[in-house]
């Protein structure tokens, strides 16, 4: 993965996530509407073959878009890791061996 900064201003970040679709794009600008500090937050990939999304965030100048960015990402980490303690303990009761969680 590499990500390449279009555009950043103190308030706006065009950023492309080379080598990722829609299912990273959807998670983090859908995680990124979740922070009162965002105005927008959207992605587009114009051509499914050959493009690459490409993840428009304006905030209201209290937090920088880059900010929200890491924002949200450390969000979504957390997510997983109580997913991840979820499926265990669900595999767990149905008596499956559950991998051991990584810290």
């Amino acid at each position: 993965m590499e990500v390449k900064i279009i555009e950043l201003t103190k308030n706006k970040a065009k950023i492309e996530i080379v080598g990722e679709d829609h299912t990273l794009a959807n998670l983090i600008t859908k995680t990124l509407l979740e922070d009162p500090a965002v105005r927008l937050s959207t992605y587009i990939i114009e051509h499914p073959l050959i493009s690459h999304p490409v993840i428009t965030v304006v905030t209201d100048g209290n937090k920088s878009p880059i900010e929200a960015i890491k924002d949200a990402v450390s969000k979504i980490k957390g997510l997983i890791g109580e997913f991840r303690a979820a499926l265990n303990q669900a595999l767990k009761e149905e008596g499956v061996i559950a991998e051991k969680p990584k810290e």
